[in-house]
């Protein structure tokens, strides 16, 4: 029973990851058809909010630019 237990704790994190993966792909995509409805030199700016958890706390993430411009600025 101990080596059944072990590969369930193992599978259980590829399983996160790949919702994640998905969950990014969905966010990448939205952000995307929203990014290019907007006209040119317009200021975007994409706010992820941390988060608390048990494990601990994840922090957010920004995501700056001006449409057109080749570099973008992110934060933690």
């Amino acid at each position: 029973e101990a080596p059944h237990h072990h590969h369930q704790q193992q599978q259980q994190p590829l399983d996160w990851e790949l919702g994640l993966k998905k969950a990014i792909k969905k966010l990448d995509r939205q952000v995307k058809t929203l990014y290019e409805q907007v006209p040119e030199n317009t200021l975007c700016l994409v706010l992820l909010p941390g988060a608390d958890r048990f494990s601990g706390s994840l922090s957010g993430l920004s995501l700056v630019g001006i449409k057109g411009e080749k570099s973008i600025s992110t934060s933690c």
